[in-house]
């Protein structure tokens, strides 16, 4: 796993600056630059009728977001190399067209708590960039808290036990010697919840754990790992949260889907993980 860049979109929200601390422990990991993008959005993605804006309105702005970029590199990112970046338009199109142009490694975001069905309806920007890049994506969903602890000492990589999550695992284990952290792998059992009213009855659900336990097993053969495991009936991002609470973990890895029909992105379990999460969390 290696990254040349790092492309960090910004709004000088405080959502931002919360998040530059994990972004500058990143660059430092990966020994990579930082892309500060700011977007200036126009008023006519937001509403059908526009008024007049003057030449002189969007030069003044650029100047401003300029120097704030400028202030940011200098206060937040001492040390690392961060080349500022300002756009005209619509924010996701701009992050996502800048990332593919520039071959960035990774695109670090903060993003509002909120459920995946609202986010979809509404077409957030981290769920449009989540769905149309194909580079990792670095997410943060609770920074208004304001905690910073960019450290890396506890990850966990939550798995589906299908092909894909071998090489999932093995870019997380890639991860963690890089970091020096613990890794865990962390499956969620399909089924309802145990001794729910009208569940599964027991016998089945321990034959879903015996299944899910030889393929974890076989998983981590293939993959030449022995990490530790969680396994627990319920939803991902439940299941996801709570190892990671119950852990203290300090970055979730998982793989994701990109579908662009919205049905499928309703099907996704990306968004959910992304805002129940306690820590970051990175989509490969």
């Amino acid at each position: 796993m290696e990254f040349k860049s790092i492309l960090f979109p910004v709004d000088f929200s405080a959502r931002s600056e919360a998040a530059a601390p994990y972004v500058k422990k990143l660059a430092r990991l990966f020994d990579c630059s930082i892309h500060l993008l700011h977007v200036m959005e126009h008023p006519a993605y937001f509403v059908l009728e526009m008024p007049f804006i003057p030449e002189t309105h969007w030069m003044e702005m650029r100047k401003r977001a300029g120097c704030a970029l400028a202030e940011m590199a200098r206060e937040d990112f001492e040390g690392v190399n961060v080349i500022p970046v300002i756009r005209q338009g619509d924010a996701a199109t701009e992050i996502t067209a800048f990332a593919e142009e520039h071959g960035t490694g990774m695109v670090a975001m903060p993003t509002h708590g909120c459920g995946r069905f609202r986010a979809a309806l509404l077409g957030s920007v981290p769920a449009k960039v989540l769905n149309d890049l194909r580079c990792p994506v670095w997410t943060l969903a609770h920074s208004e808290t304001g905690e910073v602890n960019p450290t890396i000492r506890s990850i966990l990589c939550g798995v589906k036990l299908d092909p894909e999550s071998r090489s999932l695992v093995r870019e997380t284990a890639e991860l963690g010697a890089r970091t020096g952290a613990k890794v865990r792998l962390v499956h969620a059992i399909a089924g309802g919840e145990p001794g729910a009213q009208g569940g599964m009855d027991l016998g089945f659900q321990r034959f879903l754990k015996d299944s899910a336990t030889a393929s974890m097993a076989r998983l981590q053969q293939e993959t030449g790992t022995s990490f530790d495991v969680c396994m627990e009936t319920g939803p991902p991002s439940r299941v996801i949260a709570e190892a990671a609470r119950h852990h203290q973990g300090d970055l979730v890895v998982i793989g994701r889907v990109r579908l662009h029909e919205f049905a499928g992105q309703l099907r996704t379990d990306v968004y959910s993980i992304i805002r129940d999460s306690p820590c970051p969390v990175l989509s490969l």
